[in-house]
């Protein structure tokens, strides 16, 4: 701070507390990505630039001149102006209250003139959190923010909207606060200060049916990963011990390979009774099988294939137990939007067999989205049922547009402009499952022969497989929202159809090519 101006003046603006420098004026605002403070040194028209700004964005908080932020407020003189009056940004919500959330603290800030002691801690037990709930009602508080904080905010939020609050759910990361002031009670100060200024939108959050499916959905997913990561452990234990069946079987947990595996296990060791087991489909001969089962039968390799063994088991009743969850709530939370009987695009798509669903998904999204998006190619049923679980039925009425969806779905670059020119465009490294799900069928759209396909193999020409792969999977979910929003089927015309221009230069492609053919032949002959 230039020197001159380093007293200080405290006051009050409807209950919330701020410090300003004297002779300075500050302003809060909002841009693309970050919420930021300007501190006015001086007449704004005057010759005095902008000290700075303070920039709360999602990696870090620092000052720097911008003289130009100010724009037409340097060259058109208002009746502000003439003044050297600012009017600032005015409170737009008055009843709010912020939380800053933790695992064995609740810090809640409420304006200072709803009640004495307005920056309360409370616990984090359940009788703690009726105790935030009411006071918050005692205080007149009709909006609160909190941040995300790892899952200790669930409970919480979840009550607060019970009790009729409207809650706003924002990242830690984009609401960090001025250097120096890392306390609790600032926190949840600065939070209440930022939602009165209406400086943050909510995060999403799906209705309770489809949070409920999305709990089965990714509780299915992490007993997948069980399952394989106990026949990795069974594959280990069989080479260990010289028993080739990998060698010999495509699957060693498909039914020929099971069989044999829990004979090995009840005691049989001739190579001829573990080879009787094996399915007459079996590319491998009889001889082969029997030659790759002869082991050495260690003790303790045998414990850790009997262990690995009931790990599986255990891991497959489980997902059958998920998939059961998963067909009860989706029975439950679609609501047919389909007349009965009416003609409507069948996908065709059969699920995998290695973990199959026991759900019939296409059915299921069908009646949540009165459209059928596995329609789409590489679409699968896990991705659908993702989608499902993740979304809701109506995400497309919270998502203005659909490149808007997108980049939720962190599928879009992360612009930062400066000066007029993008300096940077790294997308954000964060998980998001719809996300991953659209590049897993991304991905499988390298060989296929329709548009889609095309489409990823002329951006990977271009650019790569990492970009062609993202770009893709953000085609797909502007179709997608595309189709549930406007409630039409998958028309692959309309997807990409070649212009002139593109036709023009593929065949001048391919005369280059005819002609360096025609010449190496000649020199040839």
């Amino acid at each position: 701070m230039p020197s001159g101006h380093k007293s200080h003046l405290c006051f009050q603006i409807d209950g919330i507390f701020a410090k300003l420098m004297t002779k300075a004026v500050f302003a809060m605002g909002r841009s693309h990505d970050s919420v930021w403070l300007m501190v006015f040194i001086g007449n704004i028209i005057g010759r005095k630039r902008p000290y700075g700004r303070v920039s709360i964005s999602g990696k870090s908080c620092h000052w720097f001149y911008k003289p130009s932020i100010l724009g037409k407020m340097h060259t058109k003189k208002t009746k502000n102006s003439q003044t050297g009056k600012f009017s600032g940004l005015k409170i737009i919500n008055h009843d709010v209250a912020g939380i800053d959330v933790g695992a064995t603290l609740m810090q809640v800030c409420v304006p200072s003139d709803r009640a004495e002691n307005n920056n309360r801690a409370f616990g984090t037990c359940t009788k703690d959190l009726r105790e935030i709930s009411a006071w918050l009602r005692q205080c007149r508080v009709s909006k609160v923010i909190m941040e995300s904080t790892g899952i200790y905010w669930v409970q919480l939020f979840r009550m607060l909207q019970q009790d009729g609050f409207e809650v706003y759910l924002v990242n830690a990361a984009d609401a960090k606060n001025m250097s120096g002031r890392k306390t609790d009670v600032d926190d949840a100060e600065w939070l209440m200060v930022l939602l009165a200024y209406g400086m943050f939108k909510p995060c999403y959050q799906s209705d309770a049916d489809s949070r409920r499916l999305r709990t089965y959905t990714r509780l299915r997913e992490q007993y997948v990963e069980m399952s394989s990561t106990s026949v990795q452990r069974m594959q280990k234990a069989l080479e260990l011990m010289n028993v080739k069946l990998t060698e010999v079987l495509s699957n060693i947990v498909g039914q020929s390979g099971l069989r044999m595996i829990e004979d090995i296990l009840a005691g049989e060791r001739d190579p001829d009774t573990l080879a009787s087991y094996a399915d007459s489909r079996c590319k491998a001969t009889k001889e082969e099988i029997m030659a790759s089962v002869e082991g050495t039968w260690d003790d303790d390799n045998m414990f850790a294939l009997s262990m690995a063994y009931d790990d599986y088991k255990t891991a497959q009743s489980k997902i059958s137990q998920c998939d059961a969850k998963i067909e009860e709530t989706a029975a439950a939370m679609t609501v047919p939007l389909c007349i009965p009987g009416e003609r409507r695009v069948k996908s065709g798509k059969r699920a995998y067999k290695k973990n199959a669903m026991a759900v019939n998904v296409e059915e299921y999204c069908y009646r949540a989205f009165g459209v059928n998006i596995m329609a789409i190619p590489s679409v699968s049923h896990s991705a659908a049922l993702t989608i499902l679980a993740e979304l809701g039925p109506d995400f497309v009425n919270k998502f203005p547009t659909a490149n808007k969806f997108a980049k939720w779905c962190n599928l879009a670059p992360n612009d930062k402009i400066t000066g007029g020119k993008i300096v940077s465009s790294k997308m954000l490294r964060r998980k998001n499952k719809v996300g991953q799900a659209l590049r897993q069928c991304a991905m499988t759209l390298s060989r296929t022969k329709d548009a889609l396909g095309a489409y990823y193999r002329r951006v990977k020409s271009r650019t790569g497989g990492i970009q062609a792969n993202v770009a893709t999977a953000h085609r797909l979910a502007v179709i997608i929202y595309n189709m549930i929003k406007n409630k039409t089927e998958y028309d692959e015309s309309k997807v990409s159809k070649p212009s002139l221009t593109m036709l023009e230069k593929r065949r001048a492609r391919l005369l280059t090519s005819l002609r360096k053919l025609d010449e190496s032949i000649a020199s040839i002959c």
